[in-house]
């Protein structure tokens, strides 16, 4: 009798998991692509940065 009680748990959780997990899971893989698109997209922002800034003070340079 106690198989049986433990077949009915796992029926009944079963599908709570599978349609619990999958959106779950696509929701942390949307967060992390979120996050890490971000941090590359800053990185690229900040070396651009640090590239026209060399570019102004060699241009400085030249002019000074």
């Amino acid at each position: 009798m106690n198989w049986l009680a433990d077949v009915i748990v796992v029926a009944w959780f079963f599908p709570v998991v599978v349609y619990g997990l999958i959106p779950l899971m696509i929701g942390v893989g949307w967060a992390l692509g979120k996050l890490i698109g971000g941090v590359s997209e800053r990185l690229v922002q900040t070396s651009a940065a640090k590239d026209s800034g060399a570019v102004n003070d060699s241009l400085s340079q030249v002019a000074g």
